[in-house]
């Protein structure tokens, strides 16, 4: 897996639901990575597969005073976040392949889908559903739709 460096140019499409969550302090988002939110706080961190986290969605864009994606002390960076539609992201080699499709996937990194193998069930992101590869043919399976959605990490207690 290869985390994000730069901002990452991903085709889109579908209506995605937006929301601003603000960037925890001295945390890096780029543009088009996957987004995950802490547990404590609630402020937004570039996805990696780790406890006390959620899914938020795709970093559609920046918001705030310097709109850098660089979290500061006075939580005056937005990082606005999609989640609804479809994107195209890359996909980890040991879930490249058909029986993947129509399955929930989980975060590898924040440019990366990956399986169950990306450790144990409290390190895991669940981030939304393989829908298809984005080589129609089938051919090449490195990159493929994600179909982005937010899970909870547990169900309601009443």
């Amino acid at each position: 897996m290869t985390a994000l460096t730069a901002d990452a140019i991903r085709i889109d499409r579908g209506d995605f639901t937006l929301e601003r969550l603000v960037i925890f302090t001295a945390s890096r988002v780029y543009i088009g990575s996957l987004v995950n939110r802490l547990n404590a706080g609630g402020r937004a961190v570039a996805a990696t597969a780790a406890t006390g986290r959620k899914f938020a969605g795709l970093a559609m864009s920046f918001e705030g005073t310097n709109q850098s994606g660089l979290g500061v002390t006075a939580a005056t960076e937005f990082v606005v976040v999609g989640h609804g539609g479809d994107v195209q992201v890359t996909v980890a080699t040991a879930i490249r392949t058909n029986t993947s499709l129509g399955l929930n996937v989980f975060v590898g990194d924040d440019n990366e889908l990956a399986g169950t193998a990306v450790g144990s069930a409290g390190t895991r992101v669940a981030c939304g559903e393989l829908t298809s590869w984005t080589d129609e043919t089938g051919t090449s399976k490195a990159t493929g739709w994600l179909r982005v959605k937010r899970f909870a990490t547990t169900n309601i207690a009443v």
